[in-house]
This record gives C-alpha cells, structure tokens and sequence, in this order.
C-alpha cells in the first residue's frame, strides 16, 4: 500500500523534509502532485533549490524513476508558504 506523503509547504523558499533515507529500501519510487498555483521543486540528491532541483509546475506531476531508492531522502520546496501537494511512495 502506498505511504501517502501529502502536505504543504511550511516556509517559502526552504527545503523541507518529504522522506528520510531511513525510508528509502522500503519503497521503490514516488509520485509528487503540485496542487498548488505555483511551481514547486523536487531533489532526491540533497536540499531542494531553484537552481538545481526538479519543476514540478502547477497541476502536473512528477513520477520518479522505478526503483528509485535516493540515499539522501527527498526534499520539496516551494515560493509561497502554504502550497499543498499530494505524494504518495510506493
């Protein structure tokens, strides 16, 4: 059963938490839905940025690879505090 992940961004422009690496042998991939109105950003390597991170723009949504096992955990930031998004592991 899928681990749902869902929430919003607690402070604009500051990379939070979605999944530690203490999580990631036990899913395989995960899907992150933007349901807010502006774009948020994705990493599995580190600290979401800007600069560096996955777009995941407004009503779409970004599906990691199959058997993406990310040893840093993932990462979510966001513009605007408040944005909602919907992730589910797998």
């Amino acid at each position: 059963m899928p681990l749902n992940l869902s929430g919003t961004i607690a402070a604009a422009n500051v990379s939070q938490a979605l999944f530690g690496s203490s999580k990631v042998n036990t899913y395989q991939g995960y899907q992150v839905q933007n349901t807010s109105s502006g774009v948020l950003y994705v990493e599995d390597n580190g600290q979401a940025a800007t600069t560096s991170s996955l777009q995941v723009a407004a009503g779409t949504t970004y599906t990691s690879p199959p058997g993406c096992q990310p040893e840093k955990g993932v990462q979510i930031m966001g513009g605007t505090q408040g944005q909602t998004f919907v992730v589910k592991a797998y």
